[in-house]
């Protein structure tokens, strides 16, 4: 049988067995190129099925602004840690912390300080930390605030620029 097939193909011309071989090239291409194509759904459908996933398992972690409320807010002090100035009481529920007098509610007098630096506001009986675009940082217990509030909590060590403060529920 290989020797009939040897023969029959030394009877076709050169042109037609040159077309076979690029038609033979050319679908063995589309082929590679569909497997890829496959792979690469497969590979995009997982990465978003993991994404929906991690997005609902830090919804449960991470607690959301708008979550019910524990119990009516408590007053909240920004204390300094040496205890030789006077706690700074938090009022409202909308608090802008920065440089500037004109712009902000609390002012802290430090170079490393923005003018406007960042938000405390309180919603649902906690309190947030913003940053606001800082160029020195928002640090909450030395990790650097990104995009998102976090939540403060009694004794939590609020950092903006270098001015170091601790939150706190009590004088």
């Amino acid at each position: 049988p290989v020797e009939l097939l040897v023969e029959e193909a030394a009877r076709l011309p050169r042109q037609v067995l040159l077309l076979l071989l690029a038609g033979l090239g050319l679908l063995a291409i589309a082929l590679v190129l569909l497997r890829v194509w496959q792979k690469r759904g497969r590979q995009k459908t997982a990465a978003a099925a993991l994404a929906r996933q991690q997005a609902a398992l830090q919804a449960k972690l991470i607690p959301s602004e708008d979550a019910a409320p524990p119990a009516p807010p408590a007053p909240a002090f920004l204390v300094w840690p040496a205890g030789d100035k006077e706690p700074i009481e938090i009022t409202g529920d909308n608090v802008l912390i920065g440089r500037d007098l004109a712009v902000v509610d609390i002012a802290l007098a430090d170079r490393s300080v923005s003018r406007l630096h960042a938000r405390i506001r309180q919603r649902n009986g906690r309190y947030w930390l913003y940053d606001e675009g800082s160029e020195m940082g928002t640090f909450l217990n030395h990790d650097r605030l990104g995009l998102s509030p976090k939540p403060l909590q009694d004794g939590d060590e609020v950092r903006f620029g270098r001015v170091a403060l601790r939150f706190s529920l009590t004088r």
